[in-house]
C-alpha cells in the first residue's frame, strides 16, 4: 500500500456502465491504437484525474446554485471555487482524497474487432472505395437495418453507383456487423468518422459495449483531516457524477453512464448518505426510478454543500427551486450566474424531463433525404416509433438534437430550405460543416452580407467552443428505453458571445450567407444587403420560421431547445 494513503478506504464503489463507453484515450480520442496490422494496443480506459475533472464541473455548477439562492450573482467560474479547493485541493493545494479506479478486463469489450476491418477494407479496395466514402456508405446500410429492426416499411429513396457497388462488395452487407453498421446512425460517432483516411480508424475509434464493471476506492491522504461531512458529500458527489454526467466523451449525449451495484462506507455519520446510495442501485429500473433519484440525490447535494460552506440558504429555498414547481423560480435564476446552474437540471427532471419511452424522431441517414422529397419519410413527424435497445436509444437522442430533423418534423420542403430560424446553437458550439451553421467570429458581427468569398464576409473563429447546456441520460429495460433531459443552463455565458455568434448558410453552392444570431432572431425575415429574403425568427415545433420572433435572444431559444427535445424524443 503507497505511504501516502491510509490503509482502509472512506468508500468503496462497485458500478456497471448502462450505457457504451467512449473512452476518448490520449492518443488522438482514440479507444486503441494499432501499431501494425497485427498488433494493437488498448483500450485506453478513464483514470482518477477524469473522474475529478467531471465531479469539479458539477461541484461548480452545485455551489453557482447556492450562491445565487443568496441573491449574489456568478461572475465567473472563480466565484465557485471553493467546494472544490475544499476536498480536491487546488493549483497549490493538494487534494484531500486519493480515487482508485479499478476496471474488470473481462467485462471491457470492444463492438468488432480489427479483422473485421480488415476485412472490410479489402471488400472496399477492390470497389475502389475510401475508407471516407465507405462510412457513409455504412451509415446508410445501418439506417436501413435500424428502421427493419423498428418494423418501419421500406423507404423508396435513390440508389446511387457507390452504394450499389458497397451492397456489391460486401455482399449485401454481410461484411458489416449489425453493431458497426447501427453504431453509424449515432450522429456523434458519424462525425467523429467522417472525415477519417485510414480503414483501422473505425476499430480505434469505436466505443465500449455496456456492462463494464468497475470499482472506485476512495481513500483520505495521509495526514489529511477528512470529517465525516466531507467525506460523506465526496462519495455521492462521485457517484452522481458516474450515474448522470458520465466518462469518456459525447457524456452529454448519453455515453459513459454507471449505475451503482454495491457500496461500503467507512465514516461517521454515513447515514448522511446511505439511503440515497441505496437508490442510485435502482437508476436503471425504470424512469420512475431514475426521476426519483436523481431528484432526491440532487437535492441532498445543495443541502450538504450548503452546511460545507456555511451559507445562510434555507431548505425551503432549495425546494423551491429543485423541485415539482420549481422550473419558473429556477429560470430566474439564470438570468443572475455565468456559471451553469445545477438547479434548472433538477427542476426540469421535475417538470417534464423525464422520459418513459423514448422514440426515435427520425431513423433516415441524411443521405438518404437529399435532394427533393416527395412524401414524409415515415416516422420523422408522427413520433411513434419506439426504441428497445441502448444503440437505438442513442442514436435517437443524436438526431433529436440536429437542424436537420427540426426542420423535417415541419414537412419534407422545409428540409432542403435555410435553416437560420432552428436555433439549435444552446446544443453546443462550434455547430458546423463544410463552412456552415453556427460560428463564434473573432470580432462583434451584426446585421447579414452574402458573397461568393466566406473569407471576405466574416472571420470565423472556429476553435471558440461553447459546451452543450443539456445532458441526457438513457437506459434500457424489459425491451423499453426511458431517460431524462438535464439543462444545466447559464445565461450571461451565451450573452457574451451573442455578440458574435453567426449562421452561416449557404444558397445553390456558391453564395454564403452569414447573418447575425441576435438580429436573426428579432426579426421574421432576412434579406437586407441584396441577401435572400429568407423566413427568420424563432421555429419552435409549433411555429414554423418567421412566424415567432424573440425578445431574449439568450433565454428563449435556450427553452426552445428543451422544447423541440422533448416533443421530438417523447
Amino acid at each position: 500500500m503507497p505511504s501516502f494513503i491510509r490503509p482502509k478506504p472512506l468508500a468503496t464503489l462497485s458500478f456497471v456502465s448502462f450505457t457504451p463507453l467512449w473512452p476518448g484515450g490520449p492518443l488522438g480520442g482514440r479507444t486503441y491504437r494499432c501499431i501494425t496490422r497485427r498488433y494493437c494496443i488498448g483500450p485506453f480506459l478513464p483514470d482518477s484525474k477524469q473522474v475529478i475533472g467531471r465531479v469539479r464541473w458539477l461541484l461548480r455548477t452545485v455551489e453557482a446554485t447556492l450562491q445565487v439562492l443568496t441573491g449574489k450573482p456568478v461572475n465567473s467560474y472563480a466565484d465557485v471555487e471553493s467546494l472544490n479547493a475544499r476536498i480536491f485541493g487546488t493549483t497549490s493545494t493538494a487534494s484531500k482524497l486519493r480515487i482508485v479506479l479499478s476496471y474488470s478486463p473481462n467485462s471491457v469489450r470492444s463492438y468488432f474487432d480489427a479483422s473485421t476491418v480488415q476485412a472490410l477494407e479489402e471488400a472496399a479496395r477492390r470497389a475502389s472505395l475510401n475508407a471516407k466514402s465507405i462510412v457513409q456508405l455504412i451509415e446508410v446500410d445501418g439506417f436501413t437495418r435500424l428502421r427493419h429492426k423498428l418494423n418501419l416499411p421500406p423507404f423508396e429513396r435513390r440508389i446511387w453507383s457507390d452504394y450499389e457497388r458497397y451492397l456489391k462488395v460486401t455482399r449485401n452487407g454481410s461484411l458489416v456487423p449489425d453493431e458497426l453498421a447501427l453504431l453509424l446512425t449515432i450522429p456523434r460517432i458519424r462525425l467523429t468518422l467522417q472525415g477519417i483516411k485510414k480503414f483501422i480508424d473505425i476499430y480505434e475509434m469505436q466505443p465500449l459495449r455496456e456492462g463494464i464493471e468497475l470499482t472506485v476506492t476512495i481513500y483520505a491522504r495521509k495526514g489529511a483531516n477528512v470529517d465525516s461531512l466531507e467525506a460523506s458529500f465526496a462519495v455521492l458527489v462521485i457517484v452522481f457524477t458516474l450515474a448522470f454526467i458520465g466518462l469518456g466523451k459525447a457524456t452529454s449525449r448519453g455515453f459513459g453512464r454507471f449505475a451503482l451495484k454495491k457500496y461500503e462506507i467507512n465514516v461517521n455519520n454515513k447515514d448522511l448518505v446511505d439511503d440515497v446510495l441505496e437508490s442510485f442501485t435502482k437508476v436503471v429500473n425504470s424512469v420512475e426510478d431514475m426521476k426519483s433519484v436523481y431528484m432526491e440525490a440532487g437535492k441532498t447535494l445543495l443541502m450538504l454543500a450548503r452546511e460545507l460552506k456555511g451559507v445562510p440558504v434555507p431548505s425551503s429555498k432549495i425546494d423551491d427551486v429543485a423541485g415539482e414547481d420549481g422550473w419558473h423560480k429556477a429560470v430566474q435564476l439564470v438570468r443572475r450566474s455565468r456559471v451553469p446552474l445545477f438547479a434548472t437540471s433538477i427542476a426540469y427532471v421535475a417538470l417534464k424531463g423525464a422520459i418513459g419511452r423514448i422514440k426515435h424522431p427520425c431513423p433516415y441517414a441524411t443521405a438518404e433525404l437529399g435532394g427533393r422529397i416527395e412524401s414524409r419519410p415515415h416516422g420523422c413527424i408522427d413520433n411513434t416509433v419506439e426504441v428497445g435497445d441502448i444503440i437505438t436509444a442513442l442514436s435517437a437522442v443524436g438526431k433529436a438534437t440536429l437542424k436537420s430533423t427540426w426542420k423535417l418534423y415541419h414537412g419534407p420542403q422545409q428540409l432542403r430550405r435555410e435553416g437560420v430560424a432552428y436555433h439549435t446553437w444552446p446544443l453546443g458550439l462550434p455547430r458546423g460543416a463544410q463552412n456552415t451553421g453556427y460560428y463564434i467570429a473573432e470580432h462583434a458581427y451584426t446585421g447579414e452580407r452574402c458573397g461568393p468569398n466566406l473569407g471576405r464576409i466574416a472571420k470565423l473563429n472556429k476553435s471558440s467552443r461553447r459546451l452543450s447546456t443539456v445532458f441526457f441520460t438513457v437506459a434500457c429495460s424489459g425491451g423499453e428505453c426511458f431517460g431524462l433531459v438535464q439543462p444545466f443552463l447559464s445565461y450571461e455565458d451565451f450573452a457574451d458571445a451573442m455578440t458574435r455568434l453567426v449562421h452561416v448558410g449557404k444558397h445553390d453552392k456558391t453564395l454564403y450567407h452569414v447573418v447575425s444570431v441576435a438580429q436573426a432572431l428579432q426579426q421574421s425575415r432576412l434579406g437586407h444587403g441584396g441577401c435572400p429574403p429568407d423566413p427568420a425568427g424563432l421555429a419552435a415545433p409549433r411555429d414554423t420560421p418567421g412566424a415567432r420572433t424573440a425578445s431574449d435572444v439568450v433565454l428563449e431559444p435556450l427553452l426552445t431547445a428543451l422544447d423541440w427535445i422533448v416533443t421530438l424524443l417523447g
